[in-house]
């Protein structure tokens, strides 16, 4: 089975080892504490991607409001 769903501090080593496959130089600590202050911020998730109950990927994202506003003249 697949799923996405929001990534939990339990993640970080896979995370960590994910960042390495695309060259950042992430420390384990640093993705910890990023997985644990994102639980704090409402305007932003890390989320990640479950096959055969392995994490594969993941995605950052981060939220803001946009609404063009358009007049109809």
């Amino acid at each position: 089975m697949s799923m996405i769903r929001q990534a939990k501090v339990e993640d970080a080593s896979v995370l960590c080892r994910l960042l390495h496959q695309l060259k950042y130089t992430s420390k384990l600590t640093q993705v910890e504490q990023a997985l644990s202050d994102n639980d704090k911020d409402s305007n932003s998730g890390v989320y990640v991607y479950e096959h055969l109950n392995k994490v594969v990927g993941f995605i950052s994202v981060l939220r803001f409001f946009y609404f063009p506003v358009m007049s109809n003249k």
